[in-house]
């Protein structure tokens, strides 16, 4: 079964942000292949090209917003006016409008009509140190906005080390590098430098990790169960050797024991938990700090949301989930609306229980086109492929097929 994955919304959003401060026009992107943070992103910054006082509108978008941020900021005499929805105004930003204040630009915001107003500046700042334990995107954003100015940029973390998310980081340098900047990257410290040729590469796209996640889980628990699942058709962009740093969810499914470190790669968490769920498998997920702020609260998202298949996780400190096996109570699989908290990766993830036997019907069913529009009736036709394989194969033919074949 061919398996319609998106673009990889990570480097989709560094290309399009690059290409406004290198002065490139974006290619068009397949509608079918993007998404709404994309399109947020691209629209807002044909806007911000296009008018010398523009006025835009992010409903949702956390890397959209950052990336903007930082672009008009440094965009010199342009007063920029950005508006965004509820929840996007209590997501963390304030570590990146320090470091852009303490550059040069002018940066308010107003609470209650939720409006962001910039006044851009150029860059006369060689050195920034920044706080990025909230997020490795203000590292990201900055990098990106760089070739705005003539002067080399050198950020330096204030704990002296990335300690969020750091192969996003290193996702972006590696674009830069592509599009031929000289890019220098060690722990705690990114240094950029002038062009220093033609792009290379400048082309290279791949298809979404974070959304061949879920579909991988499903596989992964298929085979567990000694089925004869029937390896998805996924696209050749998405390749082991990804830039991305959700590609690791498989060495994670290889992994022995009950505890995964997520510092790295938090967003896998989602696609996970519903994997060792439904593998009824206890586990420990830590270095999820972050995720409390994001679309939603996500470990308390994760929490209800199990619940209601008859799973109680627990949620330790601000940054661990677990799950010690027991159920709270045995629950028939039938028809179920469940709570997505308007969260894509949230929705996706309760969409896979539809392996157990479920018939999930999400309550915000719009909220998945923030990342993968078509994800939750790929997840349902894929569960429901699994679902009509007859279990008993041979120990032959089922070790024939491995979570690499999703590559």
């Amino acid at each position: 079964m061919k398996i319609l994955l998106p673009y990889s919304k990570s480097l989709l959003l560094r290309q399009l942000a690059l290409d406004y401060s290198s002065g490139v026009i974006s290619a068009e992107i397949d509608p079918e292949r993007s998404c709404r943070d994309v399109e947020e992103l691209r629209q807002a910054l044909l806007t911000l090209r296009m008018e010398k006082n523009p006025s835009i509108h992010i409903e949702e978008g956390g890397a959209p917003l950052r990336f903007l941020l930082a672009l008009a900021s440094w965009t010199p005499g342009r007063k920029v006016s950005i508006t965004v929805g509820e929840r996007l105004s209590r997501r963390p930003v304030a570590g990146l409008t320090d470091v852009l204040r303490r550059s040069g630009a002018e940066i308010v915001f107003d609470e209650q009509t939720r409006r962001y107003t910039i006044f851009g500046t150029e860059r006369k700042t060689e050195e920034l140190h920044i706080d990025a334990t909230a997020s490795s995107q203000f590292v990201s954003a900055l990098m990106l906005a760089a070739p705005l100015a003539t002067l080399p940029l050198r950020l330096v973390s204030r704990d002296g080390c990335w300690r969020v998310s750091r192969p996003y980081i290193a996702m972006t340098a590696e674009v830069m590098r592509q599009r031929g900047w000289k890019v220098r990257m060690e722990e705690g410290i990114v240094e950029i430098g002038e062009r220093d040729g033609e792009e290379r590469n400048s082309a290279r796209m791949e298809a979404d990790w974070s959304a061949a996640a879920f579909i991988c889980g499903m596989f992964h628990v298929a085979r567990r169960r000694g089925w004869n699942p029937p390896a998805p058709e996924l696209p050749d962009l998405l390749t082991a050797d990804s830039l991305q740093g959700d590609s690791r969810f498989p060495l994670l499914l290889a992994q022995e024991g009950n505890e995964y470190d997520l510092r790295s790669a938090p967003d896998l968490a989602m696609p996970l938990c519903s994997t060792l769920l439904m593998l009824r498998r206890p586990f420990r997920l830590t270095g999820l700090e972050t995720l409390p702020s994001k679309e939603s609260d996500r470990l308390e998202a994760m929490r209800r949301g199990f619940l209601l298949f008859g799973y109680s996780l627990e949620i330790v400190g601000k940054g661990e989930l677990r799950w010690n096996g027991q159920n709270s109570k045995t629950r028939t699989p039938g028809r179920i609306c469940v709570p997505t908290a308007g969260d894509h990766r949230i929705a996706l993830a309760l969409k896979m229980m539809e392996l157990d036997g479920w018939d999930v019907e999400l309550d915000d069913p719009g909220c998945v086109a923030k990342s993968w529009p078509g994800g939750a009736r790929e997840l349902s036709r894929y569960a429901a492929l699994l679902k009509r394989e007859i279990p008993g194969t041979t120990e032959e033919s089922h070790n024939q097929k491995d979570i690499k074949d999703c590559v």
